[in-house]
């Protein structure tokens, strides 16, 4: 679990109602701006102090003094004619509002800034364009959970602190983004968050430190290195100390029970976590939240279901407030579980009712998809841009008439470039599937050929008290029979012990002769399962969706199922079925 928890969504469209005339407005200056730059950052004395009041108040964790002095200061720059003031005053009051979990209504002001982002993306000045992007994912991020949208804002906002040269703001975006990574449980933000941690030492940032060493204990924990988990956590809490964290001691003090607790130690994790209990005031409703969960969940692993249950009311009426679904998800199996063992069984089934609904809320495939085309767009655009640093920095010294050529003969070559590689590919695709169609047959007469030698091999007369080579033959044969004709691959449960079963034998020996003739029995029964699954594909008239052909040749996932695939013919099961349905219409 993070600071910044991923549960808190009230669920409030970002979209801009094109009604509201003050959006229309917006439209009409956004406009005007994508072709006139937006007016430099020459402020006023006046409003460069309340810039200064708002960078402090949010480096001491004080949000609601940040959501104030933002306020006041787009209100300067609306009666200054300063646009960069204005935009960055909606940017550190929303930005406070959603760090505190504050219920104000700031939708139209998200409205605003997702409205003129791409003019000052385009024009503006980059100070209040990285804030806008970096707004703009706070709430994808911690409203919405839209993770693939809010890491395209973070990464926007990096790539100008990072030309900027603003580390301290580097420093949050790294940070950022390792959060999202951590919220999918992707290990591969270890690489941001030890770039910012590292980053957060070298230039000896405070609240910066504070932050990243709390990330670097939260990925520790992951990796179950709970000592090093711990060393972080009390660095942290060391300079919460310093800066005067108050709000954050109930989190510190619960991430420091729940790494105790891992370790074994269960008096010093029930002390910190009776401490986290003792809230203070301003502390965060998932922070309140996040203590209350852990706690009770170490009430129940010790047997004390009627404390632990009296700790979970506080904490539901908290995520049903605050639609903490993540929470929610946590806590419901909890409550079940502890009115289950106190002989609560309505009770009980009734929130395991509640926690399968709010299950299916928390994320859709099409998320993770829309994730993992992201992650690997940014590993790729990363790259070039790393590469080409030296190249860009000379091509825009150049005039602007120069710049556009140059920019459209490169994607100009990059079109041709990319149409020739896709058509190569598909070619191969192709060709790859055809070979596939044309030795279907000559494989399956292969198949029965061995089948029926298979067949004709003698049963033991005898009992075997050892596994000789009969025995293993005779077993091998058997389980050939139970996937072949019986089809037993088709259970998606089937496991060693099952199959051993089955086959009057046991485990050992099974597993001893799958071994030795055929590899791991996983990857021996995910064989016939991939097998089926290109016969069903091959057939150009079968219309089954992709999940069900999956489920009903036994994967237990779809996610399962499509990686084997594309391990095993070197392309996805829809481009797969495709290829087969075109050359089926060439025929």
């Amino acid at each position: 679990m993070t600071h910044t928890h991923p549960s808190y969504s009230d669920k409030r469209s970002i979209i801009p109602d094109s009604t509201n005339p003050r959006t229309i407005y917006l439209m009409l200056l956004t406009l005007i701006l994508s072709y006139i730059p937006v007016s430099a950052a020459n402020h006023s004395s006046r409003i460069n102090s309340l810039i200064e009041e708002c960078k402090s108040a949010v480096d001491g964790r004080r949000y609601s003094n940040a959501a104030k002095k933002g306020e006041e200061l787009a209100s300067a720059g609306n009666s200054e004619g300063d646009s960069v003031a204005f935009m960055l005053g909606l940017c550190y009051k929303v930005n406070a509002l959603i760090s505190s979990q504050d219920t104000t209504d700031y939708l139209s002001d998200i409205n605003t800034i997702k409205v003129m982002y791409p003019a000052f993306k385009k024009n503006g000045n980059k100070e209040a364009a990285a804030k806008m992007a970096q707004t703009l994912g706070k709430y994808n991020h911690l409203v919405h959970n839209a993770y693939s949208q809010s890491l395209q804002y973070y990464l926007d906002a990096l790539k100008i602190h990072e030309s900027t040269k603003n580390d301290i703001e580097t420093i949050a975006d790294l940070s950022l983004i390792a959060v999202i990574y951590l919220h999918k449980q992707e290990p591969s933000g270890w690489d941001y968050a030890i770039k910012a941690y590292n980053k957060a030492k070298d230039i000896r940032h405070m609240p910066s430190i504070y932050i990243t060493a709390a990330n670097m204990a939260n990925y520790l924990c992951n990796n179950r290195d709970f000592q090093g988990a711990i060393t972080h956590i009390k660095e942290a809490f060391e300079i919460a100390d310093i800066l005067h964290y108050d709000t954050e001691r109930t989190y510190l003090n619960t991430f420091l029970g729940s790494a105790y607790e891992s370790t074994g130690q269960s008096t010093l994790a029930e002390k910190y976590y009776k401490v986290a209990m003792k809230i203070s005031e301003g502390t965060t409703p998932s922070d309140i939240a996040y203590a209350g969960i852990k706690y009770a969940i170490f009430l129940k692993s010790n047997g004390r279901y009627q404390e632990a249950l009296d700790i979970t009311k506080n904490v539901e009426s908290i995520a049903n407030r605050f639609h903490f679904t993540t929470f929610q998800a946590q806590l419901y199996p909890l409550v079940s579980e502890c009115h289950e063992a106190l002989g609560n069984y309505r009770m009980a089934l009734d929130y395991q009712r509640k926690y399968m609904d709010v299950n299916k809320r928390i994320m859709t495939e099409e998320k993770e998809r829309e994730f993992s085309i992201l992650d690997l767009r940014y590993r790729i655009s990363e790259e070039k841009r790393i590469n080409a640093a030296q190249s860009i920095d000379l091509l825009n010294r150049k005039r602007q008439r120069d710049a556009i050529l140059a920019i459209a003969i490169i994607l100009l070559l990059s079109g041709i470039v990319s149409f020739i590689y896709y058509r190569k590919r598909m070619s191969s695709l192709k060709t790859i599937v055809r070979h596939h169609l044309e030795n279907a047959e000559s494989e399956k007469r292969l198949k029965e050929k061995y089948e029926s030698i298979i067949s004709r091999i003698p049963e033991p007369t005898k009992k075997q008290t050892s596994l000789d080579n009969d025995r293993m033959t005779q077993i091998y044969t058997g389980l050939e029979t139970l996937m072949n004709e019986d089809k037993v691959y088709r259970q998606s449960d089937l496991s060693l012990e099952k199959a051993a079963t089955m086959l009057n034998t046991n485990r050992t020996y099974l597993s001893q002769v799958v071994n030795e003739k055929a590899g791991s029995f996983t990857s021996y029964v995910n064989r016939y399962r991939l097998q089926e699954a290109i016969e069903i594909l091959s057939d150009p008239k079968n219309t089954e969706s992709l999940k069900s052909i999956g489920i009903s040749v036994g994967f237990s996932s779809p996610s399962n199922f499509y990686t084997l695939f594309r391990q095993k013919m070197g392309m996805s099961p829809s481009l797969f079925r495709e290829n087969v349905r075109n050359l089926s219409g060439k025929d």
